[in-house]
């Protein structure tokens, strides 16, 4: 059965279709929104990686300053004969503390930073050296000499 086209108004295939378009552009407008839906995380965490590369580039070092305390302290004990002891090393007034190896080496690490105080101590003898750590520097105080007594003989 044909349809008929009567003065001004459309036919039911013209309506048919104008429902199909819309439809159409409505479901194209839900796609186009889903998508922006799933990009929007994506351009938040853009938006905070380059926040944080604009605070590093800004301030450089400033945005994470390096800890105080991790200095390094590094040297050698040996006796009144030049030969290697393992002596005890202790920074006063910190529970840090360590041994040096049977080559008379030692490696304190952890020191806070500023002006410290360096306890080498061995069989009841001990020498105290100034050391100053700075930025969390490596400092190596040489080789320690620690005279030992003689215990007395009866």
């Amino acid at each position: 059965m044909a349809q008929k086209k009567i003065d001004g108004l459309p036919t039911i295939a013209d309506i048919q279709q104008e429902i199909t378009e819309e439809q159409q552009a409505q479901a194209e407008g839900q796609a186009l929104q889903q998508k922006k839906n799933k990009l929007k995380p994506v351009l938040i965490l853009l938006a905070v990686i380059a926040a944080v590369l604009l605070a590093f580039s800004l301030f450089g070092n400033q945005v994470f300053p390096s800890p105080a305390g991790n200095g390094i302290v590094t040297g050698t004990v040996v006796n009144a004969a030049g030969s290697p002891i393992s002596a005890q090393v202790y920074v006063v007034n910190t529970s840090l503390f360590t041994s040096a190896d049977s080559q008379g080496r030692f490696s304190l690490s952890g020191v806070p930073d500023g002006h410290q105080t360096v306890l080498v101590a061995y069989q009841g003898q001990g020498v105290e050296l100034p050391v100053d750590i700075q930025n969390g520097a490596e400092v190596f105080v040489g080789s320690i000499t620690i005279a030992s007594t003689q215990v007395p003989s009866n």
